[in-house]
């Protein structure tokens, strides 16, 4: 891999503890939060300005060939977040795990808290938020400055604020 930005070493990765495959390229810039619970497949590329936060208790998966773009947030402090293999994140995307209940009185308490699932081959356009519960199916694409609150089906293509589907691949 053509090393374009100064990357960290793959030990220094490890001996950081984060679980990393081979032939990685990672920004110096990326900053780890609980890098012990952050697992990186063969083959992926992470740029910079982006943010892989982890709790005591979760894990962000990245799997093999995948490419984060620069300035993604990743926040599985509360719940797992799992990205598949071959998936293309674009730039400026968030991933939440949480967030405040604002039906309840006491908006701080009762926080919507669950995983997120991105399955392999997928798309997600720059400028993306991504909200706890959801699963992007396999194949799906995702239209730049969406806000995606549910599931995405395999093979779809959406966008929106919120995100609707635009059509269904063939």
């Amino acid at each position: 891999m053509i090393k374009t930005f100064e990357s960290y070493d793959r030990q220094e990765l490890l001996d950081a503890g984060i679980v990393v495959g081979n032939n990685v390229l990672i920004n110096r810039s990326v900053v780890f939060h609980n890098p012990q619970n952050i697992h990186i497949g063969n083959n992926v590329r992470i740029d910079h300005g982006c943010l892989l936060i982890t709790g005591k208790n979760t894990k962000l998966t990245i799997k093999d060939k995948s490419h984060i773009n620069a300035y993604v947030s990743f926040h599985a402090n509360t719940a797992n977040i799992t990205i598949g293999e071959e998936v293309d994140i674009g730039i400026f995307t968030v991933f939440f795990t949480s967030m405040y209940d604002f039906n309840n009185k006491k908006p701080r308490t009762n926080n919507f808290i669950s995983t997120i699932d991105v399955e392999d081959y997928v798309i997600i356009g720059p400028s993306c938020v991504v909200l706890p519960g959801v699963v992007v199916g396999t194949s799906a694409s995702v239209g730049a400055n969406s806000f995606v609150k549910s599931s995405v089906n395999a093979n779809s293509v959406v966008a929106g604020n919120p995100c609707k589907l635009i059509r269904v691949k063939k």
